[in-house]
């Protein structure tokens, strides 16, 4: 569980830097596309513990692992 609120605090401080940048030219529907699957990635390391098994939420995070190719698991050890 350690290790999926270090994820949400990566991605969390990602988005967050992307909409500083963004934001100097001002936010527009290109910038939204950009933010909305961070923000929506950055929700589910935070909100899906309180719902979810830990057997299911590890089968959708190895599912975002695959798909941003990140592999956390190999450094946490």
């Amino acid at each position: 569980m350690k290790n999926m609120f270090k994820k949400g605090i990566l991605v969390l401080l990602l988005g967050l830097s992307l909409i500083y940048g963004l934001s100097l030219d001002g936010i527009d529907i290109i910038d939204i596309l950009i933010l909305a699957p961070i923000a929506l990635i950055s929700l589910f390391y935070f909100i899906t513990p309180l719902f979810l098994s830990l057997k299911q939420i590890e089968a959708v995070d190895n599912w975002f692992d695959d798909i941003l190719e990140f592999d956390f698991s190999k450094g946490s050890k």
